[in-house]
């Protein structure tokens, strides 16, 4: 790390920059702010949907706006805070989950006897047929603040006729959660489609894209004309794997699973219930390695 400055730090949210009650601290705030005002550009990098982040986004109180990367790479926009309104001020890119792959991870949902959601624009759509099906998708609800649109078992099946999802969630359980990855990789394989999958850390869904958090944040420092070099990627959980060995210094959570662990340049000593972005932050900034001026 020696010589280098980084020029953008991008946040994982749940496990890394909110606490276990899903807040940002204000101390995470505070100081994301006074480094956005000295040049940093903070932005987030979840597997939330845009319409799940406006809490985060409202609660950093950022002065300028804020590159977003959500649905785990699928779509990248700058928003901003108006009027306390989260407004998207542009799109910059959208990679749908493409056709033959969502067909593919419907079919196997469907042969497992699993709910599905199903990402389409703004709206998440789940195809519930039994008890377990509402259960499962309302423990999604309380974990994000989403609502969903319950819809028929095979309404999602016409892709031409209600469009590519930006991903899909197969909603498994726990007990599932290994049949269910087997399944879907042995599906992609059979059928030479390429595919990525994930799974959330305590391992009770499993989502399907055609990308991945680390190509998004790739295609946003594109789109910022920043070299991803210069990038500090901060995660916790499966899906954050390309994220932090894309960038240019990938940083685990105290509280990370061990692959995050393993694959980041660098862990944090602290977790995310304990001020661990700020911290590290923090630490980086004193070590000279973050491109910030001084006020």
């Amino acid at each position: 790390m020696s010589g280098k400055k980084y020029k953008l730090i991008a946040l994982d949210l749940d496990g890394t920059l909110l606490d276990n009650e899903h807040r940002v601290t204000d101390e995470n705030a505070k100081y994301l702010r006074d480094l956005q005002k000295r040049g940093v550009i903070v932005s987030i990098a979840t597997g939330r949907s845009f319409y799940a982040v406006i809490d985060a986004i409202k609660a950093l109180a950022l002065r300028d706006d804020i590159p977003v990367v959500c649905a785990n790479g699928a779509c990248g926009v700058r928003a901003v805070v108006k009027n306390d309104t989260v407004v998207i001020q542009e799109q910059i890119f959208h990679q749908p989950v493409s056709k033959a792959v969502t067909q593919i991870a419907l079919q196997v949902a469907k042969s497992l006897g699993h709910v599905v959601q199903y990402y389409l624009n703004d709206d998440i759509y789940a195809n519930a047929s039994e008890p377990f099906h509402y259960e499962i998708t309302k423990r999604y609800a309380g974990l994000t603040g989403v609502q969903h649109i319950y819809c028929q078992e095979d309404a999602l099946q016409n892709t031409d006729a209600i469009g590519l999802p930006s991903k899909i969630l197969i909603m498994c359980g726990e007990q599932e959660l290994q049949k269910t990855l087997a399944s879907l990789g042995q599906a992609f394989e059979d059928t030479n489609e390429t595919a990525y999958m994930t799974q959330n850390a305590s391992g009770w869904f499993v989502e399907v894209l055609s990308t991945n958090k680390g190509l998004g944040l790739q295609r946003m420092c594109d789109a910022l004309n920043i070299p991803i070099q210069g990038a500090v990627a901060f995660g916790d959980g499966h899906n954050d794997l390309e994220f932090v060995q894309c960038a240019g210094l990938g940083v685990a959570m105290k509280n990370a699973v061990d692959v995050i662990a393993e694959a980041a340049d660098v862990q944090c000593e602290w977790s995310n219930v304990e001020g661990g972005v700020w911290r590290h932050l923090k630490q980086m900034e004193g070590s000279g390695l973050l491109d910030a001026t001084t006020l």
